[in-house]
């Protein structure tokens, strides 16, 4: 399990670092928008955190127990005085663009998003100090397909 913390830990170290580098690499997003719209999505962002923090309930769905690392917790700093001055309502924003662009980062690491991590939250702060999550619990994920393919941080309760 230590390989597996420095596994997590290299990953976060490295997004925070080169987040930057990437985000407009927008081929995994499911917006259907133009490269001037993807600006006003992008710009704002002033900086990213990535964090896995261990979940704090049981998770079972279907008979399937969770025993991964966590949550996955990607903290989103706008350069904007409130969150709502956002030109793109921001849940909008981590459905749509942040979490399938997430998700396809992480896949570079050997990690699924949907099905490796509890719950997902993504965090907007603005510069007032308000901050609002979006969070994709993690009892929504679809087991039905862990019979054909074991999933490694789950295991079939007998």
């Amino acid at each position: 399990m230590k390989q597996e913390e420095t596994k997590l830990k290299v990953l976060s170290d490295w997004f925070d670092q080169n987040w930057g580098k990437y985000i407009w690499d927008t081929k995994d997003s499911s917006l259907v928008i133009n490269k001037q719209v993807y600006e006003k999505l992008i710009d704002p962002i002033q900086n990213m955190k990535l964090t896995i923090t261990p979940h704090e309930e049981e998770l079972v769905i279907d008979g399937w127990e969770y025993l991964g690392p966590g949550d996955i917790n990607l903290d989103v700093y706008l350069d904007l005085d409130y969150i709502l001055d956002y030109e793109i309502d921001h849940h909008t924003v981590a459905i749509k663009f942040l979490i399938p662009w997430l998700d396809g980062l992480l896949k570079y690491f050997g990690f699924n998003l949907f099905v490796d991590f509890a719950d997902i939250n993504v965090t907007f702060h603005d510069l007032e100090g308000i901050q609002d999550t979006y969070t994709v619990h993690g009892d929504e994920t679809n087991v039905n397909n862990f019979y054909r393919k074991k999933p490694k941080y789950w295991r079939l309760i007998e």
